[in-house]
């Protein structure tokens, strides 16, 4: 997707800066317990949503990229009003479409969805209605995100250490290209998703950390296949520079 890089105006950074240990780091909000969906990737009941194939390959082989998607979307296109009377089912499917379109827009709309606290709440008293968004939502961020523009690269890339390819040197400078996206996403506060191993992420933290062992980049990811915490994905940084030749090829979406 092509993101409004305009920003939100005041981006909801939590930490921006040099801390004790050396680390620059920018972290977004996103609590597990609140930001994430209420299922994990490849649950079996994507089966059983009615959607014809997809729904089937979501269950087998998982809707990654869709479930970040929404994730994404209701951190940036979503304002929860709890106090309010609950929003019929209806109403929760409406408004969970409109704010995946304005999530995929670029757009800054904010999308209110009444009588309930977060993501997790409206998903587990929705359930089926968020599986099936996942499905669709994955099916088109695979096409217009992953696979006209990274096909290619992707399959000759896969997880091999970049310093094994002849173009090393072009692909420490592309990998360092696309960590730089990231951290200039996440001060704007979008929350990028990155394209890694067969598998999508929500980045919601970058850290470069400067230690005994060297210098490092730490992203802080929401991945669907463990729901239990988010993750670290860390890339190795040379004496150059450049991210090291050990790593692998990762696109920020």
């Amino acid at each position: 997707m092509t993101r409004n890089r305009l920003g939100f105006g005041l981006a909801i950074v939590l930490a921006l800066g040099i801390s004790e240990a050396g680390a620059t780091e920018v972290v977004l909000p996103f609590e597990m317990s609140r930001d994430a969906l209420c299922f994990r990737n490849g649950d079996p009941d994507l089966a059983k949503t009615g959607v014809p194939i997809l729904g089937a390959l979501g269950a087998e082989k998982g809707v990654c990229q869709g479930m970040a998607g929404i994730a994404a979307a209701f951190r940036e296109n979503v304002e929860f009003v709890p106090a309010a009377d609950v929003d019929s089912a209806y109403v929760v499917a409406r408004n969970l479409d409109r704010a995946v379109s304005a999530y995929r827009a670029g757009s800054r709309r904010k999308i209110e969805i009444r009588g309930y606290r977060s993501l997790m709440d409206v998903c587990r008293a929705n359930r089926m209605a968020f599986l099936k968004k996942a499905i669709w939502v994955n099916a088109d961020i695979g096409v217009t995100d992953i696979f006209f523009p990274h096909y290619g690269a992707f399959q000759r890339l896969k997880k091999d250490p970049i310093g094994s390819k002849s173009d090393a040197l072009s692909l420490r400078r592309q990998l360092r290209d696309y960590l730089a996206d990231a951290v200039s996403e996440l001060r704007e506060g979008h929350y990028p998703l990155l394209l890694y191993f067969s598998h999508v992420v929500l980045v919601r933290g970058y850290r470069d950390v400067t230690g005994p062992s060297g210098r490092r980049i730490d992203l802080e990811v929401y991945d669907s296949n463990h729901p239990e915490a988010l993750r670290t994905i860390s890339v190795a940084i040379a004496a150059d520079g450049l991210p090291a030749g050990e790593n692998p090829m990762f696109w920020i979406l």
